[in-house]
């Protein structure tokens, strides 16, 4: 259910994040004038602010989940957009608010201590303008965060090129991404992370996401027809023949510096424009990728080279699963392990859209998959319905030593066209989190029974499974 001020076209759960008992949903619409954490009822009720956004942290006892805080900015602003992504690691939320300064962006941190949350500090990016969407996505690990901009304009290449590669703006919507260390309590910027073969449109670091000392970043626009994974010096990564077949690059921390370890494309070609790489995840030696724009008919994990090269079913979408191996000095450290598809696949149902590991848990939503069941126990028939259009599915996967299969096809427990369930989803443990940012009921709070309800358009849900 929503927080405590549902209303209309709050797109609560756009964006969602779990740590073991700590759930932390993102309502970028949410229009409340209120500041600061836990302003209290009326402040949450008041909609002075269109499009500010808030944050809503919950925890659980056992199996009884609690709004724990009501987050907001220390000044919201109009458009503001707090809470277009959300991250969480222990005590420590990072929170991305692109409309921030006209669009320039910011992310927020937040540190929870003896069970109450104080704002820790505001990251800016070091060459922060207008536009650039800083803050469209964010991991945090530790003490490390990293930030997303994927409209940022500058057209150099590698890690921290200096100030003056930093200040240009002859690459529009290359995208870079920012690392932020935390020392103490306090925050400072560690690297200016930019592709090895950074291209204008590219939007490099749509998503991102970090483990330890490893940062994978998706440039879902990135044009090149290479296949494969490539490391620092091998050719092939300037091709730009297919636009928005989509790249994942990898860095790697050594001490304090960070480098790009690989470059990361499907082992076979595509002639379709994929997205790969708009969703990505890392989870130790574990990456997912989700390409929510291929179009194969495949069902199922691994169903081998011909599935994989099949564009029959425009935007069924995939996820790909790549591992970290011992690799010889001049081979690549990472391998391909999965190609993975929907028991379901179909035309337009953009499976890959958010995709979330942990361990060998993986869940791949399709906010545009149309079957008409509820709950979790669909039949046959149910999964091959399309009676309700964009309604949206999950997908949870396991993995017995190098072996993927689908354990579990999600559906909300109720369903309904156009809520998108499956934009984004999270998993932590044993546990899978699912939104539905259009879901229209109007209830509050947690299990609040009114989910049948649809009088509050785009109003949005959250869902967890167990």
């Amino acid at each position: 259910g929503g927080g405590a001020g549902t209303a209309w076209s709050d797109a609560w759960g756009r964006a969602v994040a779990i740590s073991g008992n700590t759930l932390v949903v993102g309502a970028r619409f949410e229009s409340s004038g209120a500041s600061g954490v836990d302003p209290g009822d009326d402040a949450e009720a008041d909609d002075s602010l269109p499009r500010a956004g808030a944050v809503y942290v919950f925890t659980r006892t056992g199996t009884t989940w609690t709004q724990q805080a009501y987050l907001k900015p220390p000044t919201a602003a109009e458009d503001e957009r707090f809470g277009y992504s959300v991250a969480v690691d222990g005590d420590t939320i990072v929170v991305g608010a692109t409309g921030e300064a006209s669009g320039a962006g910011a992310a927020f941190v937040f540190v929870r201590s003896a069970g109450t949350w104080l704002q820790q500090a505001v990251l800016k990016a070091s060459n922060a303008d207008a536009g650039d969407l800083f803050g469209s996505s964010v991991a945090v690990f530790d003490d490390t965060i990293v930030v997303g901009a994927p409209h940022e304009g500058g057209a150099s290449r590698g890690v921290n090129p200096g100030s003056a590669a930093e200040a240009s703006n002859a690459a529009p919507t290359a995208g870079a991404a920012y690392v932020f260390l935390r020392t103490g309590v306090d925050w400072s910027q560690q690297a200016y992370l930019k592709a090895s073969n950074a291209d204008a449109g590219d939007n490099f670091s749509a998503a991102v996401s970090i483990a330890g000392d490893t940062i994978a970043v998706g440039a879902p626009r990135e044009a090149s027809r290479s296949t494969g994974v490539l490391i620092p010096g091998q050719s092939g990564k300037d091709d730009n023949s297919g636009p928005a077949v989509g790249a994942v690059y990898v860095f790697e921390r050594s001490g304090v510096d960070w480098a790009e370890d690989a470059y990361v494309k499907p082992r076979t070609s595509t002639n379709t424009s994929t997205n790969f790489g708009l969703s990505v995840a890392i989870s130790g030696d574990t990456l997912a990728v989700g390409a929510p724009t291929e179009s194969s008919a495949a069902t199922g994990v691994n169903g081998g080279t011909l599935a994989e090269l099949d564009t029959s079913a425009a935007t069924a979408g995939a996820a790909f699963v790549f591992v970290r191996i011992d690799a010889k000095p001049g081979e690549a450290t990472w391998v391909q392990q999965a190609y993975v598809k929907a028991s379901n696949s179909g035309a337009g149902d953009y499976f890959g859209f958010a995709v979330r590991i942990d361990g060998d848990v993986l869940a791949v939503g399709a906010p545009y998959e149309a079957g008409f069941a509820t709950g979790l126990a669909a039949s046959a028939a149910a999964q091959a319905s399309d009676a309700y259009p964009q309604a949206g599915a999950a997908y949870v996967f396991l993995r017995a030593a190098t072996t993927w299969r689908q354990a579990q096809y999600v559906k909300a427990s109720n369903t309904d066209a156009y809520d998108w369930f499956g934009s984004c989803v999270a998993v932590s443990n044993d546990t899978v989190v699912v939104s539905a940012p259009f879901e229209a009921g109007n209830g509050v709070g947690v299990n609040s029974g009114a989910g049948a309800d649809d009088s509050v358009p785009a109003a949005g849900a959250v869902y967890v499974f167990r």
